[in-house]
């Protein structure tokens, strides 16, 4: 839930994080935050959450690191669906997505 939180604030436009900051006290955060956050729950649970390794791809992606993006995505789509933590409908469709925008 971290790295979604850390996420969600560094894709957000600077005003918008400085807003966030200024008005709810949000913390200032990079995408290596997130990106350690996903990182941490992958080494925890390894394979549990294809959703949390297409964030991971996500991270990587905003740092301009498009090999590793898709080293993950490429994971990530070989991770079975587990309805307990994913939606899959929705993940399928972003990591289709990111997939075929990145991977050639």
């Amino acid at each position: 839930i971290l790295g979604r939180c850390h996420f969600a604030l560094v894709s957000l436009s600077w005003l918008e994080r400085t807003l966030a900051n200024r008005m709810l006290g949000a913390p200032a955060v990079t995408v290596d935050d997130a990106l350690d956050r996903f990182l941490e729950a992958e080494r925890l649970a390894p394979g549990k959450s294809r959703e949390n390794l297409v964030y991971v791809a996500k991270c990587y992606l905003l740092k301009g690191d498009s090999g590793e993006a898709v080293r993950y995505l490429k994971k990530a789509a070989r991770t079975p669906y587990r309805g307990l933590y994913d939606d899959q409908d929705t993940i399928q469709k972003e990591l289709q997505a990111l997939l075929n925008k990145h991977a050639g």
